[in-house]
């Protein structure tokens, strides 16, 4: 099978750097997505800052963090900023979020496990580069719409249910 890379599903983009002596924890303004939001899609704090490279996340859309663990995850929370540190995955057009998850979690996975440090691992420019990804034909992305789409979307949509549900309990 032909190979590509990951540039060709999807763009890139990077979380910017708010100043934390900004953040609030007063739901002044909206979200800010930290590495640690990403498993359970609230965040702690909130920001009115503006830095001319925000990037808005809304549910379903594909993040990965970029410090220790660099496993893609479907943000869960609502409309919020990505702080720097952590990904925007944006499909290009006939992809979708459930297929780039799908197809870019064992990638993930591999780096995460293969990159060593003295402190914690990092994911950069570098390493997405790297990413050597299946050319799939456009019959096979009608296909795995066709076939995995709605079962992927099941359980994200039972997963989001129960999240949503547990949180109302807390």
């Amino acid at each position: 099978m032909r190979r590509t890379n990951i540039y060709h599903y999807c763009d890139i983009q990077y979380g910017a750097p708010y100043k934390s002596k900004l953040f609030n924890d007063k739901a002044v303004g909206l979200p800010l997505i930290r590495i640690r939001d990403l498993r359970s899609g609230e965040p702690l704090y909130y920001t009115e800052e503006i830095t001319g490279r925000d990037i808005i996340v809304n549910t379903g859309d594909l993040l990965i963090g970029m410090d220790a663990e660099f496993r893609p995850a479907l943000w869960k929370g609502s409309k919020s900023k990505l702080n720097q540190r952590v990904l925007k995955v944006v499909p290009k057009k006939e992809i979708t979020n459930i297929f780039l998850l799908n197809i870019l979690n064992p990638y993930m996975l591999f780096l995460e496990n293969s990159k060593t440090g003295t402190t914690v691992i990092h994911l950069g420019k570098k390493d997405l580069d790297s990413i050597s990804l299946p050319l799939f034909s456009e019959n096979d992305l009608i296909e795995f719409n066709k076939k995995l789409l709605p079962q992927n979307l099941y359980i994200s949509n039972r997963h989001c249910q129960f999240f949503c549900v547990n949180k109302s309990f807390r």
